[in-house]
């Protein structure tokens, strides 16, 4: 979800009743959140106006944009699931749901050569590939079906 400090243009437009577009997001610069050891990659998927020159920082810290967005107009997006949690008693808005493109936000999963054989990144590798085996078999019986 996209958050802004509560004296932001677009939360003043918002609290007046007046509709927002995801245009208007353009006019802004936003703060982006760096994960892990991405080498320079921001948000790995976006709205298309998060990226590039529209950043105007880019953290590795989740917890430190609700604290920066209260002294700025800059947009920050925060995961929906723990936004309320994150912005606790600070002054900033929630913008719409609408106002974020699908899909919001996709996972990373950081794998290193010492962590090849920590049971956790086992059991979650185990995950992933009997899914894609899932939908792979799926596909193969809707194709079967259409033949």
């Amino acid at each position: 979800m996209y958050v802004v400090r509560n004296t932001h243009p677009l939360a003043v437009k918002l609290r007046e009743g007046k509709q927002l577009k995801r245009s208007e997001l353009k006019n802004y610069r936003f703060i982006a959140v760096k994960y892990g050891y991405s080498e320079g990659k921001i948000t790995t998927e976006s709205s298309g106006f998060e990226e590039g020159s529209n950043i105007a920082i880019d953290t590795p810290y989740l917890l430190t944009v609700p604290h920066m967005l209260t002294q700025c107009d800059l947009i920050g997006r925060l995961p929906e699931s723990s936004v309320k949690e994150l912005i606790g008693n600070l002054p900033l808005t929630i913008l719409p749901k609408n106002m974020v493109a699908d899909p919001a936000w996709t996972p990373v999963f950081l794998w290193h050569d010492r962590t090849h054989f920590d049971p956790a990144h086992q059991w979650f590798r185990s995950v992933l590939l009997r899914s894609l085996e899932e939908k792979r078999a799926k596909k193969r019986q809707e194709s079967k079906k259409k033949s």
